[in-house]
């Protein structure tokens, strides 16, 4: 279940904004943000950057990392993060890139994706590993639930 309604009320009570940076999802996570009525108070925006020159252009990724670490990286999301917030100047954000198959990838698996979050200036990347069985559509529409879900955990422990 996506909590994003929890998701929204949250970055409302800590007076927090969002950005997402968004390769493999090609924009869901904030496609499921803004079916959140009054979600406008807290989402600022949304980069959706599938091409890795893009992820160059609009996010400022440097091209001798991406050789170096490949496109689906940790490191990758957690630059797209990093520099989507600073862009936007998001309190908070998510990034993901991955591989939603259904072949390899740069020599990534089916089904791997690095997500990114940001929380003030705390900053956290994460790998899943989705089962290959699954297919495209649905890798992505369980990496926006993991992404969502895990922001929200975030923002929880955030306060304490």
């Amino acid at each position: 279940m996506i909590n994003t309604k929890a998701l929204v009320k949250e970055l409302e009570k800590q007076n927090l904004t969002l950005s997402t940076f968004e390769s493999a999802t090609g924009g869901l996570i904030a496609s499921e943000i803004c079916a959140v009525p009054g979600v406008s108070k807290v989402f600022l925006s949304s980069i959706v950057t599938y091409q890795t020159k893009t992820k160059i252009k609009l996010l400022g990724l440097k091209k001798h990392r991406i050789n170096k670490f490949g496109v689906i990286s940790q490191e990758i999301a957690k630059d797209m993060v990093v520099n989507g917030c600073k862009k936007t100047k998001a309190k908070c954000g998510i990034s993901v890139t991955g591989n939603a198959g259904p072949n390899t990838l740069d020599g990534k698996t089916n089904g791997l994706f690095y997500i990114g979050f940001k929380v003030n200036n705390n900053i956290y990347i994460k790998e899943f590993q989705l089962h290959s069985g699954m297919d495209r559509n649905q890798k992505r529409k369980k990496i926006t639930e993991i992404a969502i879900n895990y922001l929200l955990n975030l923002l929880k422990k955030s306060k304490n």
